[in-house]
């Protein structure tokens, strides 16, 4: 059963509460709307074991304890009403969901531990994001200047056979009008000075650039679509993401 809670009755509740509650600009995992960030207990203690008196340790077991007691339980609530979620721990503890009841139920049960929560500004900003996963909605352009960001790694095959391409196409445009990551410089700035690396599986040597690996991110800025879409025709090569900015203010506010 669809909740009859929605996106503004989570920033009325977040602010009653006195929890931040901040405009997301993508779905996360490309599925859920809504981010709730709450303290790891279990990283505290993992920080503080080493040099926490022994009372302090013991409090800290407890405090992980009773999260965990909590904890379950939610989550057996959540699969009982069937509701998707997924969880991520990092230096905070990370709950994903799209379900606004989800956030109601936390509150009863880990409103202490809870930090802040990411989620759409409205209906409408939502709506977009699921329809475009190339979308995504910030405040501003990037650097002000830039719509649209396109990026690869750093592979040889990359710096071999798509840079040219870019410097070519970049000569046709102003500074205003595209930019270049640090990465691509460096690529760049030591073009002269070129190393190998031989496989000791197939003995074969790939050629790549010092400064730059090939899981390193290269990034190319361009400022409206006309000029992004001269570049998919100029530019050869497949990028590993791209993206558009949709404004704020270009969105319309909830009626």
């Amino acid at each position: 059963m669809k909740s009859l809670l929605t996106i503004n009755d989570v920033k009325l509740a977040a602010k009653a509460n006195d929890i931040d509650y901040k405009n997301s600009t993508k779905l996360y995992y490309k599925t859920f709307a809504f981010n709730l960030s709450m303290k790891h207990i279990n990283i505290w203690h993992h920080i503080y074991r080493d040099q926490a008196s022994e009372q302090d340790t013991e409090d800290i077991r407890q405090l992980h304890y009773q999260f965990n007691n909590i904890y379950n339980k939610f989550t057996r609530l959540l699969d009982s009403k069937n509701i998707e979620y997924r969880t991520r721990r990092e230096l905070n503890f990370n709950l994903y969901f799209n379900d606004p009841e989800v956030f109601e139920l936390a509150l009863k049960s880990f409103n202490e531990y809870i930090i802040e929560i990411f989620g759409p500004v409205h209906d409408n900003h939502l709506t977009t994001m699921k329809n475009s996963r190339k979308i995504v909605v910030r405040e501003n352009l990037w650097y002000k200047k830039y719509r649209f960001k396109i990026s690869y790694r750093g592979t040889t095959e990359f710096q071999e056979t798509v840079i040219p391409s870019i410097l070519e196409y970049k000569d046709s445009l102003s500074d205003n009008e595209i930019k270049l990551s640090s990465n691509i410089y460096r690529i760049l700035d030591n073009k002269l000075k070129p190393s190998y690396t031989t496989s000791t599986f197939t003995n074969f040597r790939r050629f790549h650039y010092r400064g730059v690996q090939p899981w390193h991110t290269c990034t190319v800025y361009l400022d409206n679509e006309e000029n992004y879409v001269m570049y998919k025709m100029m530019v050869p090569g497949e990028s590993d993401t791209e993206h558009e900015i949709l404004l704020l203010s270009e969105l319309e506010s909830d009626k």
